[in-house]
């Protein structure tokens, strides 16, 4: 311990003489000091902390594979992949896209999602108002609804009580809206405002080699 004390006693008297080198030297240090802190934020961010939705650890990310090169999964591998999987639970995508929103002031281009019926299941969430799709809606041609995240309640309805009677007119057809889904809830980017269900057309469904969906 007094080994200790003399050691420091006599770097605090050298960096006395020489106030220069001390504010460069502690300059260096705070530097230092900032960029891994900014570093550790990052990766903190990305790779350490959970992902907000029910046992992360569980969650996997999975894709097409051609040529060594991890490829989004097409329509007919999707459903492939979720009616005869054995060793995963669930297998949900989704796919981010623009909707057409006819407001009450002028049309306007806002993100969305096109997502599968089982997706909220298989990431564990559950609307605050409504409910889910049904798996029946999400198929060409079925009754058109529309789920919303909590912003877009909040900001561009108000968040209206009674916004489970309303309808959205969301690329020229008329979307009931069904749920809206937990505060800080974005799914596959933060941007995204409205879900509409995947709802895959015939040339989506006969095209395996067309991979556009996250899964």
């Amino acid at each position: 311990m007094d080994q200790l004390r003399q050691d420091l006693s006599f770097a605090l008297r050298s960096l006395g003489r020489k106030p220069a080198f001390t504010v460069l030297a502690a300059a260096m240090l705070a530097l230092g000091i900032g960029a891994n802190t900014a570093i550790f934020s990052v990766v903190n961010a990305v790779a350490l902390r959970p992902l907000p939705y029910e046992n992360p650890e569980a969650l996997l990310y999975i894709g097409a594979s051609r040529d060594g090169e991890l490829l989004a999964l097409s329509a007919p591998e999707f459903l492939r992949l979720r009616d005869e999987s054995r060793a995963l639970e669930g297998v949900a995508v989704a796919v981010e896209t623009h909707l057409n929103f006819l407001g009450e002031d002028a049309p306007e281009r806002i993100s969305g999602a096109r997502i599968s019926a089982n997706l909220l299941p298989v990431l564990g969430i559950e609307p605050i108002l409504g409910r889910n799709f049904a798996p029946t809606e999400d198929q060409e041609g079925a009754d058109a609804v529309v789920l919303m995240t909590h912003a877009a309640w909040q900001r561009r309805f108000g968040m209206d009580p009674n916004i489970l009677r309303r309808h959205l007119q969301l690329n020229g057809r008329s979307h009931a809206v069904v749920g809206v889904l937990p505060p800080g809830f974005a799914f596959p980017t933060t941007g995204v405002e409205l879900y509409v269900p995947a709802a895959f057309s015939e040339m989506e469904l006969s095209n395996p080699g067309g991979h556009f969906l996250d899964g």
